[in-house]
């Protein structure tokens, strides 16, 4: 399970976020990451899964069975320049997690952060995967 909250001193508007996640596994395609949005979303065209005034991130991945795997998520806190009035995604920070399994053995991976460069490496998925946004490089600067 990951959890991850933001702290931000801002009200109303000027606190909305929303987190993106992409994910990587060997029962999926092991050699690329895929959007990874909830369920719910599904037919929603939003790069984010969880969104709102300092939203939390909450996952908690789930397998029938302890087949051996490799499970990676990169999720990315966002915000919209304009606050909630136009399909534009600037990154502000990214983190690493998952975990492995092996011989029915779960190994957790630390949460690691992630440079601005792991963003764009998404920037093409993101793009191709919701055509009506825009995608800033890099991570917001402080």
């Amino acid at each position: 399970m990951c959890r991850a909250t933001v702290a931000y001193q801002a009200q109303g508007y000027a606190a909305v976020f929303g987190w993106t996640q992409m994910v990587r596994s060997t029962d999926s395609a092991p050699d690329r990451f895929e959007m990874d949005p909830i369920a719910l979303y599904q037919q929603i065209p939003t790069p984010y899964a969880w969104f709102g005034i300092r939203p939390e991130l909450f996952d908690a991945p789930c397998r029938d069975s302890r087949y051996d795997m490799t499970w990676e998520a990169h999720s990315f806190l966002c915000i919209s320049p304009d606050a909630v009035l136009t399909r534009h995604v600037q990154a502000i920070a990214g983190f690493s997690w998952g975990f492995t399994i092996n011989h029915q053995d779960i190994t957790f991976a630390r949460p690691a952060a992630l440079r601005p460069g792991a963003w764009d490496h998404h920037l093409d998925l993101l793009r191709t995967s919701y055509p009506g946004w825009i995608f800033d490089r890099g991570y917001l600067s402080a």
